[in-house]
């Protein structure tokens, strides 16, 4: 019984498999159309799926987060702090529609928490906040540390002026290409 059983659902999946093999090489076939500035689709091993305009600067907002978190985490290594330790935030004011983590500047805050506000939320607070302190920590400033951590990743085009990515209107900003970001 348990072998009729086992059987018969792996003749579903093998026909479950088979059908959704034949949907995406249908799909395949249809023309994509997107809404993008640039685009830059490859495997794993280099091979470009798709490209338009990937080399071109284009402002990055919160993809600026990624680096910040990166930084960070190099930052804690080299000074051993832990997640758990706990800071005064100082971070300048945030415009009233930029996602925030409601800092408070009087109530201390996990390092941890700012580190994951950031990510999951997009809080840019939590990344003002992060290069506010590492920089006093370190007596260097964090987005020239941004920056040299870029280029030593190979980004050439890539280019932070801040830790968050928000830009103000008619203000230069963070940039980088699709195809920068890929890899």
């Amino acid at each position: 019984m348990m072998f009729k059983k086992r059987t018969i659902i792996f003749i579903f999946l093998v026909i479950l498999i088979f059908d959704l093999f034949n949907m995406v090489k249908a799909k395949s076939n249809e023309k994509i159309t997107l809404n993008a500035k640039a685009v830059y689709v490859a495997t794993t091993d280099g091979k470009i799926l798709y490209e338009f305009n990937s080399n071109a600067q284009l402002p990055i907002a919160s993809l600026t987060k990624i680096m910040t978190y990166l930084v960070s985490r190099e930052l804690m290594h080299k000074h051993s702090i832990s997640v758990n330790k706990t800071i005064y935030p100082k971070f300048p004011k945030m415009p009233y529609d930029a996602d925030i983590m409601g800092l408070n500047p009087k109530h201390k805050v996990k390092i941890g928490d700012l580190l994951n506000y950031m990510m999951s939320i997009s809080a840019n607070d939590a990344a003002e906040a992060l290069k506010n302190y590492f920089t006093y920590l370190g007596k260097k400033d964090f987005i020239r540390l941004m920056n040299e951590k870029a280029k030593k990743m190979g980004m050439q085009k890539t280019y932070f002026i801040n830790a968050s990515g928000l830009t103000e209107k008619n203000k230069e900003c963070n940039k980088s290409t699709a195809k920068e970001l890929y890899f």
